[in-house]
């Protein structure tokens, strides 16, 4: 609740910024330092990314680091090293050519990137020792449209929530399927959910019959997961079980279009914002 709270007043705050998300670098700074100086509702920083990623659509921390952040953009099969400290890329790694990659996970020893069509790429974290090593994971998926997927320590699975599915038209629904990561690497198809949009609201206050996620991450220390949906402008709280508990609204004017979340091993949560129609693609880092 304590992290619900303190979610909510950040994101409150960003919605009664006058500045605007495509502001540039140096007014960022400006901000950052106001924001730290007053410590305003739990919002602590916000980075204008570099262009590289301007189309970032997934972000992860390896277990345990504070300072790296993983991403992907939806353009180029790449994966970049961001430092939070350096505020700027300090490796890539190419893992495929070109394609719609949405999303990006770990579970500390292999990263997991999502591309649109369900294909799911794997390769080693130590990305010296990755040449050659990249896994296609093909037709695990029933056909549709994917954004989101998550590693769940739990039992050591990939989830992953379809954004358009054949199977969910017509109902207020989304199914989320579970595969398990064997030892050999390979993934395997273990179960799926639905998830119903039963007594979920939108903004207005009307019922949402249908939901387009586009990330998706479990907070472990509170062992709940967090649904981003982009195009909806909300963040989906649910609990161990899929069950939506709470939704969290955002202000459309701050993030142009928010394809990525992410918590530290600090249990702080990032959301990466495209570019858009910004300057900038952009990072919000809250406090937890």
């Amino acid at each position: 609740m304590k992290l619900f709270l303190s979610l909510i007043l950040g994101l409150g705050f960003i919605s009664c910024q006058s500045q605007s998300a495509g502001k540039v670098e140096s007014k960022l700074e400006k901000e950052n330092n106001k924001n730290e100086q007053q410590d305003i509702l739990g919002y602590e920083r916000v980075y204008a990314l570099p262009t590289e990623l301007d189309e970032i659509s997934g972000i992860t921390f390896l277990p345990g680091n504070l300072d790296v952040i993983y991403a992907v953009q939806d353009e180029e099969g790449i994966l970049y090293a961001y430092s939070l400290s350096q505020t700027e890329i300090i490796g890539q790694y190419k893992f495929a050519g070109k394609g719609d990659f949405e999303e990006i996970a770990t579970d500390g020893e292999s990263f997991y990137v999502l591309e649109s069509k369900g294909t799911i790429y794997s390769f080693p974290v130590d990305l010296k020792d990755s040449e050659n090593k990249v896994k296609i994971h093909i037709d695990l998926l029933q056909k549709g449209e994917y954004e989101s997927m998550a590693y769940d320590p739990q039992d050591e699975s990939l989830m992953v929530v379809c954004k358009e599915c054949k199977q969910d038209k017509g109902s207020p629904q989304l199914t989320a399927y579970r595969l398990s990561i064997l030892e050999n690497g390979n993934l395997s198809l273990k179960n799926n959910i639905i998830v119903s949009l039963e007594g979920v609201t939108s903004a207005n206050g009307k019922p949402v019959k249908n939901l387009k996620p586009s990330a998706l991450v479990k907070n472990n220390l509170q062992k709940k997961w967090f649904l981003l949906s982009s195009i909806d402008k909300n963040i989906l709280i649910l609990d161990t079980e899929f069950k939506p508990i709470e939704t969290i609204f955002l202000d459309k004017n701050q993030f142009q279009q928010p394809e990525g979340i992410t918590f530290d091993a600090q249990q702080k949560m990032y959301i990466s914002s495209e570019k858009n129609n910004a300057e900038n693609a952009m990072l919000f880092q809250f406090k937890n």
